[in-house]
């Protein structure tokens, strides 16, 4: 499943680099280029937004701006991740990418070579900080759409 992609994304430290495009002339695209295009695709739609959207309007009202932590807040959270991870999962699959094999060349590559922001968005998954921003960030009218959430650019 994707919660394996979020794991290995959420191992080790953040890179933080300046990015810088490469393309490369003549070079072979290989299955998990296809695939990291097609997860970029996903993340980009607004169906992903809107799965966010319709989540945090659901649970807003649970959260509040204190420096505590709720207990119900991991259990929110552990259904926002899993949310996410069905949504890209079957959203790749659909597009016909072999996530088992995606995920294990992903395994395989250095966390440097995982930079810019569709690995930043992907991190940021894991990351319960960035989770209770975003959930505090939505108006507790959730007739208002905000555009909170995690998104590329």
């Amino acid at each position: 499943s994707f919660c394996t992609l979020l794991e290995v994304m959420s191992d080790g430290e953040r890179v933080e680099e300046e990015e810088e495009e490469v393309f490369a002339c003549g070079g072979e695209v290989t299955e998990f280029d296809l695939g990291v295009g097609v997860l970029e695709e996903v993340v980009m739609c607004d169906g992903f937004r809107e799965e966010q959207e319709e989540f945090f309007g659901k649970y807003r009202r649970e959260f509040d701006d204190g420096e505590e932590n709720k207990l119900c807040y991991t259990e929110i959270y552990k259904k926002f991740v899993e949310l996410m991870d069905k949504y890209i999962s079957d959203k790749m699959q659909n597009a016909g990418v072999h996530m088992e094999s995606f995920l294990s060349e992903l395994s395989q590559k250095d966390r440097s070579e995982l930079d810019g922001d569709l690995w930043d968005m992907i991190y940021a998954l894991t990351d319960f900080t960035e989770f209770k921003s975003m959930m505090l960030a939505y108006p507790l009218d959730s007739a208002q759409s905000s555009g909170v959430g995690l998104s590329i650019g």
